[in-house]
């Protein structure tokens, strides 16, 4: 049977002292002023040598538990289990382990599960909130609790917060969709109760008012996510039996953009050619279809990165404040559901 690799040997490895090994592999780096470089090669060496420490000892002896809380409203859901699956990758670079919870929209399981996390140990939370959970958030603050919030945010209380520029991206979106000729936009949306969802509804109502057209709220739909598929339906066939016919619609997200796309599928509708389809998210799926859809990507790798690195730092450091809340781009990946039969790229072939 293989030794597994000790404290000393990754201390040999890299030709330095088994105290400094230790510190870095607590997350004492900073604080014992250890250069990142020298940080870079202790945990190279640690992960060539598979050194795994004993993190129960550990945490007894220093109180770090090198484990993460990640708190998200559905695990299921594309984007989430993509930035869950990109906050466990960031996080193993520091030798941090992560905890998934999935609270399902419900506020009442969101207290439940960070009452779970904590009760763990963890040494610190990333979440992405839902609507009324805003108590529980000021209730952390005032307990002092390392946290990040991630894409969601509530602009009302001051937090670490990592998200992504979402009007900026539903203004893309729909901008484009005005550059290709289409005046009859419409949007289902969730009902504005998060900060991220209201972004996006001002990034569409911006990028109409901006070619000079008026906002017209036949055209916005307003799903919740109790009930998101009939609603989604419903919202469907109200934009498609308006008086004036709907030219294009703007999926707020990739949930009701896979509802969207299969009962438009079912109604036998073509897109583009009945119908121009944008989302925002970029699923596989939607690479998949057989007309691909144009989607408003968001960069999901960044954002875990983001969040880990300024988690850790809130960690490492009990007194810090509330910075400036780190805003991403994002990125409008143009396919044929947006275009008319007239455009050149009309008749490029989908992705494989």
């Amino acid at each position: 049977m293989k030794k597994k690799a000790s404290l000393n040997d990754v201390a040999q490895k890299v030709g330095v002292s088994k105290t400094l090994v230790s510190l870095v592999l607590n997350g004492r780096w900073q604080e014992a002023r250890i250069s990142e470089e020298m940080y870079k090669k202790v945990l190279s060496a640690a992960k060539k040598l598979n050194y795994k420490p004993n993190q129960m000892a550990r945490g007894l002896r220093t109180g770090i538990s090198q484990t993460i809380g990640l708190l998200v409203a559905d695990i299921s859901n594309n984007f989430f289990s993509q930035l869950g699956r990109k906050i466990e990758d960031a996080a193993a670079t520091y030798q941090y382990q992560v905890i998934f919870c999935s609270f399902d929209e419900d506020p009442k399981r969101f207290g439940e599960l960070i009452q779970v996390l904590l009760d763990k140990q963890v040494d610190g939370l990333i979440i992405s909130p839902g609507v009324k959970c805003e108590r529980q958030i000021k209730k952390l603050l005032q307990q002092h609790i390392p946290f990040v919030l991630v894409d969601r945010y509530f602009s009302g209380i001051p937090t670490n917060s990592v998200r992504i520029d979402n009007a900026g991206g539903a203004y893309k979106a729909v901008e484009h969709l005005i550059q290709m000729q289409y005046r009859r936009i419409g949007i289902i949306n969730f009902q504005p109760g998060l900060e991220h969802i209201k972004e996006r509804k001002r990034g569409y109502e911006q990028a109409l008012l901006d070619a000079g057209y008026a906002v017209d709220p036949a055209l916005m739909k307003w799903v919740s996510f109790d009930n998101v598929k009939q609603e989604v339906r419903k919202a469907i066939d109200e934009l498609l039996s308006l008086p004036q016919k709907t030219e294009a619609i703007f999926f707020v997200n990739n949930q009701v953009g896979l509802i969207g796309l299969e009962y438009l599928i079912q109604l036998k509708i073509h897109v583009p050619d009945d119908l121009a389809v944008v989302s925002f998210d970029d699923p596989e799926a939607y690479r998949l279809c057989a007309t691909p859809i144009t989607a408003v990507t968001q960069p999901i790798e960044s954002l875990a990165e983001n969040a880990v690195h300024l988690l850790l730092k809130h960690i490492q450091d009990g007194k810090l404040g509330v910075e400036n809340p780190i805003v991403l781009p994002t990125e409008l990946i143009v396919r044929r559901s947006s275009l008319p039969k007239h455009h050149p790229m009309h008749s490029i072939p989908p992705e494989v």
